[in-house]
């Protein structure tokens, strides 16, 4: 009986690269086969390039509303507005207490900013929105 040998890796975009092989030679044939391969992939990708966001890692929209989303151990609120009234862009409560705000929000109900906000936020890969990042008050 022998034992197989065998590497795996996961990407950051969910991928699972395994290889293996029934023999440290084998194994090793197979690993560097990979191994090239994986590089040849990373010379001939097209250049990702991140737009200009001012500084920040996404884009913004203007502050309709904020809730709480899920509470407990772990808070997450949601802030919605611009394209994102029906869901929101999740907010995390460090967020809020960077912006002063957090301790005046009300977890039971759609909190309205008094005055004009501007949210800041992250997208992901795909272009979705990930996260606000900053809220800024005009």
């Amino acid at each position: 009986m022998t034992n197989k040998i065998q590497y795996s890796k996961k990407y950051d975009n969910g991928e699972i690269i395994v290889v293996g092989g029934e023999t440290v030679e084998e194994f090793t044939a197979n690993f560097e086969k990979m191994t090239d391969f994986m590089n040849m992939l990373e010379e001939t990708a097209p250049e990702h390039k991140t737009p200009d966001t001012g500084g920040f890692p996404g884009d913004t929209f203007t502050v309709e509303n904020i809730k709480l989303a899920s509470g407990g151990e772990h808070p997450r609120w949601v802030v919605m507005g611009g394209n994102f009234t029906k869901y929101g862009v999740t907010c995390w409560p460090e967020v809020l207490k960077d912006a002063g705000i957090l301790d005046k929000l009300d977890p039971l109900k759609d909190n309205n900013p008094s005055g004009k906000w501007t949210a800041h936020y992250q997208k992901k890969v795909d272009g979705k929105p990930d996260k606000v990042v900053k809220l800024e008050r005009e």
